[in-house]
């Protein structure tokens, strides 16, 4: 494992560990050399039509920046250009950044380009969700400032969303299990509404980077910072 990028944690109640990156720089890696390398490998999930696409084990997700996606193989992995072509097909279906991603193609390889766009209007799973299954896999900044969030899970089983805020957009959120954290890229309001009508909701202001547990069913999240903002949320029943 390489891993170059520098990473603040923030460990959440002996559950998870929320790791951001802090001044990057252009050509920074976080790198694995083997399929093996992986955390919770045991739990690994293939695509159901093809056993060379697997669910993300990593956890990386951008927060701002440009990064560089690299999948490379041996032959003895038996990756052909019908599996990359599902692996670009699925990204294109299930994820709203792709569009925005710059794929090519090499021997061996496959590497994509991307700058933060903020895309993601409604909760949705995480990027970059599913990989395929080759030898090393790595991401590098390509920007000075390019911001990583990595979460490690005590437990393996935490569902992943994301949702990009325009500066003073709004968002309803609902707690849909029993375990749910937020991640706040940068600074936002939380409003959760009172049971009784006659009261005001309760206001809570996040810090960037702050990492908050949801306890109310339902919230409305505000980013009041001036830039677009990656809101992240774990759950587990």
């Amino acid at each position: 494992m390489i891993f170059t990028v520098p990473m603040k944690p923030i460990n959440v109640d002996g559950e998870l560990q929320f790791s951001y990156s802090i001044n990057t720089k252009k050509g920074q890696i976080i790198k694995r050399e083997d399929w093996l390398e992986q955390p919770n490998l045991n739990n690994v999930e293939y695509y159901p039509s093809n056993d060379k696409i697997a669910k993300s084990l990593n956890n990386y997700i951008m927060l701002k920046g440009k990064i560089k996606i690299t999948y490379t193989w041996e032959e003895a992995d038996n990756i052909t250009e019908a599996d990359v072509t599902e692996f670009k097909n699925l990204c294109a279906e299930f994820n709203p950044e792709d569009s925005y991603a710059n794929w090519e193609n090499g021997e061996n390889s496959l590497f994509c380009t991307l700058e933060y766009p903020a895309c993601i209007n409604e909760w949705t799973e995480r990027s970059l969700a599913w990989e395929l299954k080759s030898k090393t896999a790595s991401l590098e900044i390509l920007e000075d400032g390019t911001e990583i969030l990595c979460v490690l899970q005590d437990t393996f089983g935490w569902e992943f969303k994301n949702v990009d805020l325009k500066a003073q957009e709004s968002i309803e959120t609902n707690k849909n299990s029993n375990l749910c954290y937020l991640f706040f890229g940068d600074k936002c309001e939380i409003s959760v509404p009172s049971s009784n009508l006659e009261e005001e909701a309760f206001i809570y202001n996040a810090k960037q980077y702050e990492v908050k547990q949801l306890t109310s069913s339902k919230c409305f999240i505000k980013n009041t910072s001036d830039n677009p903002c990656k809101i992240v949320m774990l759950c587990k029943s």
